[in-house]
């Protein structure tokens, strides 16, 4: 069996009873915020969002020297390396400060 990738499908498709809605609309952003919601209420968290998500992982991957800035702009679906960079550029100022330097 193969698998390929359609990357101008949907990350978050409608199911129900364990099968694809393809007859339905993808879930909209607001679906998406909800069930996030119902699953962080039940372990216990209350913080947090799908956008964090994207920021957290954005973050951890451009702290890996072996990463490329294009594969994280590709990977978060930017057209422009810009918006890629506004993630990425909190990270270096908290690398450049001096309270980072310091040893404890």
């Amino acid at each position: 069996m193969t698998h390929s990738i359609d990357f101008n499908s949907h990350l978050f498709l409608k199911y129900y009873r364990n099968k694809v809605l393809n007859t339905k609309p993808p879930l909209t952003r607001r679906n998406v915020s909800l069930v996030w919601q119902k699953y962080a209420r039940k372990i216990g968290r209350f913080d947090g969002s799908p956008h964090s998500s994207r920021t957290t992982l954005a973050t951890h991957a451009h702290e890996n020297p072996n990463i490329k800035l294009s594969h994280i702009q590709h990977t978060l679906g930017h057209t422009s390396i810009q918006s890629t960079q506004k993630y990425t550029k909190s990270v270096d100022d908290h690398k450049n400060s001096a309270s980072f330097a310091v040893r404890y």
